[in-house]
């Protein structure tokens, strides 16, 4: 019974991300780290409580949970996607840079060269902006979840670009302006993670 509570706890924590996802339009930790109790909390015991499952075997119960979560990573994607294309719409202000700058992400080794290491760095801003005669600051560039990885030279010509006290367009929700960018590209892992989750979990269940 552990194991299924780990699994029901799981489960839970996923449905907590999904309703704070929903609030910040960001896919929320909770849901990653919930659906991996989830997994070793199924992985993890041999039996399932009979008087729960009505001897439901294991295996279809499996398939019919991924096919749950795939429905879920589906319509989730596509919730984010089309909300990434709505972004198109959002109104414009003028903001200034206040910080911009770059920040060392990692070392990896380079593609080109064998058994050469290169560093990645990302460009980060902060500005402030005014809308309806409030003021607000972020630090939000993209849609997306994820930093962009860039060498030193491109990050540089950023900065070089975008210094602090120059004037930028600040692009915000019409309803909600805390939630800003400077660039609405919708290619991005707001949608293309959760349709990667939702093909593979598709896969998955499937192969059963």
């Amino acid at each position: 019974m552990i194991w299924f509570g780990l699994f029901m706890l799981g489960l839970g924590l996923v449905a907590f991300g999904l309703l704070r996802a929903l609030r910040t339009r960001r896919p929320d930790q909770y849901m990653m780290g919930g659906g991996l109790l989830a997994a070793l909390g199924f992985i993890g015991y041999d039996t399932w409580p009979v008087a729960i499952l009505k001897g439901m075997e294991r295996k279809e119960f499996l398939g019919i949970v991924l096919s749950i979560g795939a429905v879920v990573a589906t319509l989730w994607a596509i919730h984010q996607l089309v909300w990434c294309f709505r972004a198109y719409t959002w109104p414009s202000a003028q903001g200034t840079v206040v910080r911009s700058g770059t920040a060392l992400l990692d070392y990896r080794n380079d593609m080109a060269r064998a058994n050469v290491m290169s560093n990645r760095h990302a460009w980060r801003l902060s500005y402030t902006y005014t809308v309806n005669g409030h003021t607000y600051s972020n630090d939000q560039r993209s849609l997306d979840t994820d930093e962009e990885e860039l060498d030193l030279s491109a990050a540089n010509a950023l900065v070089r670009r975008h210094p602090a006290g120059s004037t930028i367009t600040v692009y915000h929700h019409p309803k909600d302006p805390t939630l800003a960018c400077i660039d609405r590209s919708a290619f991005n892992g707001r949608w293309l993670m959760p349709a990667l989750f939702a093909a593979i979990m598709f896969g998955v269940a499937t192969l059963l």
